[in-house]
């Protein structure tokens, strides 16, 4: 794996981390990417650049969840 990749992968598990806390706490229908970023402290838009949609941060979460 790359530095690269292995940066990409660090934050996108940063992310999928932080989604899985609220999602527990509040659920994921009533948790937003706005609360997302806050609690992984990025901006929004850096949420954007590692997943492209709540759906897949959703995914993110599950695949996290597997390894």
């Amino acid at each position: 794996m790359t530095k690269a990749e292995k940066l990409e992968t660090f934050h996108r598990d940063n992310i999928a981390n932080a989604a899985e806390r609220l999602f527990s706490i509040k659920g994921i229908e009533k948790t937003s990417k706005d609360q997302i970023s806050k609690e992984a402290d990025y901006s929004k838009s850096t949420i954007y650049v590692y997943f492209k949609n709540k759906d897949e941060i959703i995914f993110g979460v599950k695949r996290n969840e597997r390894n």
